[in-house]
């Protein structure tokens, strides 16, 4: 794996933490739903699917705070990483675009660069990584 792609994984990791996120607020949204035609209707009936909707979002609730705790120690080991490199505006270039996750042009925004400009200095930090600084 070379440096982009190792230091890309935390936000790979953060997008699958939003998803569970989302997944679990779907799955309470209909709950919620069931829930309430549930109440109107003698006892018995969908009790049991509301239970399956209930263990799925254990489940994942479970997924998300292992999906949170190993994107914890991926940020640190990325930020450790970045910042064993000398030259403090590639360091804060690469943290703003790997661990903030901000696009290009915000990137190019905070540092007061060109896009452009922000690339080549992009290359130059992986190229940094890649041979141990």
């Amino acid at each position: 794996m070379d440096a982009k792609e190792y230091l890309g994984q935390y936000q790979l990791a953060e997008a699958e933490i939003e998803a569970c996120y989302e997944q679990i607020a779907a799955l309470r949204d209909e709950a919620t739903r069931m829930s309430a035609e549930l109440s109107d209707m003698p006892g018995g009936g969908e009790c049991r699917d509301l239970d399956d909707i209930v263990a799925e979002m254990v489940d994942l609730r479970a997924e998300l705070i292992e999906r949170i705790r190993r994107a914890n120690e991926l940020r640190k080991e990325i930020c450790d990483l970045i910042h064993s490199l000398e030259d403090e505006r590639l360091i804060r270039l690469l943290h703003l675009r790997y661990v903030d996750c901000l696009k290009w042009e915000a990137v190019a925004d905070k540092l007061g660069y060109e896009q452009r400009y922000v690339h080549k200095l992009h290359g130059k930090a992986l190229q940094a990584l890649e041979r141990g600084h």
